[in-house]
């Protein structure tokens, strides 16, 4: 068996989009929502006709995953959603992928994470954030979301006052799963990435912060997360299905440092066992 040992945490780094700020009802319905005022407006433009079928959103949601799989990550987030948008787009419609105006993928991935009324903060993710400020730890937001539409989502659900820092990709000038990112991250909070726990919902984008050193803490809401374990590179991340879970983990954490075997309910990955 493994062993692993790590100092005692001392900052909490969040995701903010589907980690903190969660979609009004359900992820996927908020989705399906936006993407078929958008598509019905490029169908107009091509003056072709549009008309969802059955099963609608459980379709996008799998073009969506096959078609973030299958573009690669760069240095602009809101770009790469814009061509991933745009390929999503032109699949629905049936249409080729240049009858698809970037632009137009890019008015989806701005209303998906620029309208703070689609998203709610529940109380118990309130109430996990005093807990941890009341645990000591130091708490930060690092993001790929741009800072000019994250902080009016911070404000309006009034949870930015938590945050000793909110670092957005725009402004660090890389976005994640590029493990410089949390590099950069954690340089501007002032802490080790060795003594840093990063919390969010993506394996594909938040899992290479264990990469540097990091603990990683994935809040699996919907039951979907796979790790596959691999030989070669072994770090330990932990997998919890909801915010009181999450509690817990952070209270546990509190009282001593990690060291000694992995747990059962942790996950021992590499970057070759990432599948999302």
């Amino acid at each position: 068996m493994d062993i692993v040992t790590s100092p005692r945490i001392e900052a909490m780094v969040f995701d903010a989009m589907f980690t903190l700020l969660l979609a009004k009802g359900s992820r996927r319905k908020m989705m399906a929502k936006i993407f078929l005022k958008h598509l019905r407006r490029i169908a107009k433009r091509l003056g072709i006709k549009f008309r969802p079928s059955k099963g609608f959103a459980r379709r996008l949601m799998r073009i969506t995953k096959r078609v973030r799989e299958a573009t690669p990550p760069t240095r602009d987030y809101g770009r790469d959603w814009s061509r991933v948008n745009r390929r999503i787009a032109a699949e629905m419609l049936g249409v080729s992928e240049e009858l698809v105006l970037m632009e137009e993928g890019l008015a989806i991935h701005q209303e998906v994470l620029s309208d703070p009324d689609h998203y709610e903060v529940p109380r118990n993710i309130r109430e996990m954030l005093k807990l941890a400020k009341k645990l000591g730890f130091r708490l930060a937001i690092a993001s790929n979301q741009n800072e000019a539409d994250l902080l009016p989502m911070l404000e309006k659900h009034k949870i930015g006052d938590f945050f000793e820092k909110v670092l957005c990709s725009d402004k660090l000038g890389i976005c994640k799963p590029d493990p410089d990112f949390f590099k950069r991250a954690y340089a501007e909070i002032g802490v080790a990435s060795e003594s840093v726990c990063y919390i969010g919902n993506s394996i594909r984008n938040d899992l290479s912060a264990a990469w540097i050193g990091s603990r990683v803490v994935l809040i699996d809401y919907d039951g979907g997360l796979k790790i596959n374990e691999t030989g070669g590179g072994l770090y330990l991340v932990k997998v919890v299905r909801n915010i009181e879970e999450l509690c817990d983990w952070l209270g546990e954490q509190a009282k001593s440092p990690i060291k000694g075997p992995a747990k059962a309910s942790d996950a021992a990955v590499s970057r070759r066992a990432v599948n999302e």
